[in-house]
Parts: structure tokens; C-alpha cells; sequence
């Protein structure tokens, strides 16, 4: 029940993310508004994380561990937020939100072992992945479409980016406080992306998109931490679980910015919905 509560926490906060890095996104770019979000975030986390430090130092091992969970999240964020940028949330949500199949994956290579009906539900969540990026008609370049499929590409990077990241994070973040856990995204943010950036005289203003990159900042270190409060239990459950962002947006995107789907993304997305409830109920 832990890890089934954390990974919605966690989808809940990671679905109003997407949104907000979506607006964010469209204003300042890509890179500018991931950077913004991490020196927020990690102004958000810096007390707690001083205090967890000084408490429990953690070893050598997790901090390692925890550095490769932020590069991985970094490099799919910036993913994820070009994607977004030039690509309808309807085709490149659901496609990141693969991570969960890609950490459940992961956390098996690293020693969590998976049940034959677990691994058949990943193929399924794999598949319907498959059916509707591939699905989706505004992935051809035509005139009025310039973007082709680079924001399916994209969002398959980030999707394999993320799991890789969020299975390394679960296992790392088990054991010792949460703050130590969920800090690696927001400090190699600021590290990697925000540092070289204003050095080269290319950081802009966030004005006009700091309510925005605030939210991104916030609902992301709940995010984080409802799913380390789930991998403790389970981290394929929280990690699929979690994923599901993916539903919440494509409901938004579908009810509220009435982007169309065609059928075979339908088709697709059922057959993530499947795959994903059966790994849930099998652990």
C-alpha cells in the first residue's frame, strides 16, 4: 500500500509538472526555464538537506549513486522540456511516462527480481508506448508541421533517461532522510545546466514565467519525495505507479486543450493502462 500511495502521490504532482515546464517552457525555453526551476528548487531543499547532512552523513556509495539519479534526471528534463516545447502534451507525456517500464526494468538489473506476469505487463506498457508515438500523424514533417518526429524521439530519450534515474534514486534513498534523496535533480540542475549557461551570458530573465518555474520547482520535490516514500516498500510499483502522470495529463490535454487523439494512440494508451494496473496488482 506504501508504494501504491507514493507512486500516485508522485504521478499527481510529476502531471501538474509537465503542465507547468510546459508554460514555462514556451517563455523563456527550454533550458533557460529547467534552469530557473533548479535554482528554486534547490533554494526550496538547501535547509533540510544541510540539516539531514550534518545529522547522517550518507556514504561514498549513495552519494555516487544519487549524482548518476541527478545526471539521468537532468538530461531528461531538458529532454522532456524541448519535447514539450515543440511537440502536443498529448504525444510526448505519455511517452516519458515509459519510465516507469524502464525503471521497473532497471531495479530488476540491479537485483529486484520480477515475476514472469510482471515482465509480460512491461512488454505491454512497452508496446503501447510503441503503438502510440507511432500513432500520432503530426509526428510527419509537413509544412505545417516543421517538428516531425523530434518530439517523439525526444520524449524516448527522456523516457529512458528517467527510469534509469528513478530506479538509481530508489535504491539509493531506501535507507537515510528524504531530503538527501530528492536533492540530486535540483543540485546537478544547478550544477549542469544552470552554472555553464550563466557563465556564457545566455541565463534570461524569468519575468513573466516565474509563477510557473515556481510550481515546476515545488511539485517537483513532492513528486520526488512521494516516490522515495513509495520505493521504500516497492520501487517497481512506486516507479510504474508514479508514471502515470501520464493519464492525468492526456485527460487534461484531451478535456481541457481538446487535442485529438487518433486511434491507434487510443489503442496505445489502453494497452499502457493494462500493462501498468496488472504490475501494480502482481508487484
Amino acid at each position: 500500500m506504501t508504494a501504491i500511495l507514493g507512486g500516485l502521490g508522485a504521478a499527481c504532482c510529476w502531471a501538474a509538472t509537465g503542465f507547468c515546464a510546459q508554460s514555462a517552457s514556451r517563455r523563456v525555453g527550454e533550458l533557460n526555464a529547467f534552469a530557473w526551476a533548479s535554482v528554486l528548487g534547490l533554494l526550496l531543499v538547501l535547509g533540510p538537506l544541510v540539516v539531514s547532512v550534518a545529522h547522517d552523513t550518507p556514504s561514498a556509495a549513495t552519494v555516487r549513486a544519487l549524482a548518476l539519479a541527478g545526471v539521468m534526471n537532468v538530461t531528461g528534463l531538458v529532454a522532456q522540456f524541448y519535447a514539450l516545447r515543440i511537440g502536443r502534451v498529448s504525444v510526448v507525456v505519455p511517452i516519458t511516462s515509459a519510465e516507469g517500464a524502464v525503471a521497473a526494468i532497471t531495479a530488476a538489473v540491479l537485483g529486484k527480481p520480477l515475476s514472469a506476469v510482471a515482465w509480460a505487463s512491461l512488454a505491454a506498457v512497452i508496446l503501447g508506448v510503441g503503438i502510440a508515438a507511432w500513432s500520432d500523424p503530426g509526428r510527419l514533417r509537413t509544412p505545417e508541421n516543421r517538428a516531425g518526429s523530434r518530439p517523439v524521439l525526444f520524449a524516448i530519450l527522456s523516457a529512458l533517461c528517467f527510469g534509469v534515474g528513478l530506479a538509481v534514486q530508489g535504491k539509493a534513498g531506501q535507507t537515510g532522510a528524504i531530503a538527501i534523496a530528492i536533492a540530486p535533480p535540483t543540485v546537478m540542475g544547478a550544477l549542469l545546466v544552470t552554472l555553464p549557461i550563466s557563465a556564457s551570458r545566455r541565463l534570461r530573465s524569468p519575468r513573466g514565467a516565474l509563477p510557473s518555474l515556481l510550481a515546476v520547482a515545488v511539485v517537483e520535490l513532492l513528486g520526488f519525495s512521494c516516490y522515495i516514500y513509495g520505493a521504500r516498500d516497492s520501487i517497481p510499483i512506486a516507479a510504474v505507479l508514479s508514471a502515470q502522470y501520464a493519464t492525468i495529463a492526456l485527460a487534461v490535454s484531451v478535456v481541457v486543450l481538446r487535442e485529438r487523439l487518433s486511434h491507434g494512440q487510443l489503442f496505445g494508451y489502453v494497452a499502457i493502462a493494462i500493462g501498468v494496473a496488472v504490475l501494480a496488482a502482481t508487484g
